[in-house]
């Protein structure tokens, strides 16, 4: 039996977990409505925002955005692909829609984007 001191390991809390966890790109593309989650939780809607904002900072629909952003991203800076197939690999419904919700939260466009990131 060791006689070391046992070394508490951090554990990350459901916030920082959501705010830190990488998304596959699939699962970007599933919508679940508000309504199915708050019953898989067995809670109602309006508390599964509270709790899920309280915990994380954010609305669940400004989480999903932040990490289709975060996908498309990346997408833009290691391939070639439409901005339409980024778009639907990401989960947005069109390429205009895609195009401004990446505006909003970048401040730039995707194509301006893309060349900022080749051009390094």
């Amino acid at each position: 039996m060791s006689l070391r001191a046992k070394v508490p390991v951090p554990v990350p809390t459901h916030s920082q977990h959501l705010r830190q966890s990488p998304v596959h790109h699939k699962h970007l593309t599933v919508f679940a409505h508000h309504d199915v989650l708050a019953t898989h939780a067995s809670t109602s809607r309006a508390r599964l925002f509270a709790n899920f904002k309280r915990e994380t900072g954010m609305s669940p629909n400004d989480w999903l955005q932040r990490r289709r952003i975060e996908a498309a991203t990346d997408l833009l800076r290691t391939t070639n692909r439409k901005l339409e197939d980024i778009a639907a690999a990401c989960g947005f419904t069109s390429a205009p829609y895609f195009c401004h919700v990446f505006r909003k939260y970048t401040g730039t466009t995707p194509g301006k984007h893309r060349r900022r990131m080749w051009c390094r």
